[in-house]
């Protein structure tokens, strides 16, 4: 009687052991599938990251080369402007010789 006590309680204990083996081994699975859900997810937050940056890099890019664009173009409108006072003042210039040189014939 009292083997067939010990056999059951032992056939019991295993049985007991392989329940929490098989937990573990679920808590282990569940742990393992969470941390690569994790992993995946900071790739993919790093992936969104290095396109942010790149996008801005790209729009400051831009941005200073319209920027530059704008100065030469505020710079080339000066000039011109510069060089056509010049040129009526040329022009105004010959205007008064031409009249001279008419009034001293």
């Amino acid at each position: 009687m009292k083997q067939l006590q010990d056999a059951l309680r032992l056939k019991e204990e295993s049985q007991k052991n392989r329940q929490i083996i098989n937990l573990q081994k679920e808590q282990e699975y569940i742990k393992n599938s969470s941390i690569k859900e994790m992993i995946r997810q900071q790739k993919m937050q790093a992936e969104e990251r290095k396109m942010e940056e790149q996008r801005q890099k790209r729009l400051t890019q831009r941005n200073r080369l319209i920027n530059s664009i704008l100065e030469e173009n505020q710079k080339r409108m000066e000039i011109e402007q510069s060089v056509a006072i010049l040129e009526k003042e040329e022009y105004e210039l010959i205007q008064r010789l031409q009249n001279t040189s008419n009034i001293q014939k």
